[in-house]
């Protein structure tokens, strides 16, 4: 939808139609990449081992520049984690 025919909706149409962008994008598949392989490989291992630790543990730092996926590659791992 054009800018100007966003504008010439009703406040409500406004909010239906952007809540179903949202549900649109947020059910967009990831892709599997070589660097969320790598970070799932990576907090699978730290899990194993940090799981006999009563003190410190071992963590997970993940750097670079932005927009390369850190964010998308660490909730992909808390929901492997989880499930």
């Amino acid at each position: 939808m054009t800018a100007p025919d966003w504008r010439a909706l009703a406040k409500t149409e406004r909010d239906e139609y952007d809540e179903t962008r949202v549900d649109y994008h947020s059910e967009l598949i990831i892709v599997e990449t070589p660097t969320i392989r790598e970070i799932l490989h990576q907090g699978r291992l730290l899990t194993l081992v940090n799981r006999r630790e009563i003190s410190a543990r071992r963590g997970l730092i993940v750097s670079g520049p932005w927009a390369t996926g850190k964010s998308t590659a660490i909730k992909q791992l808390g929901r492997a984690h989880e499930l």
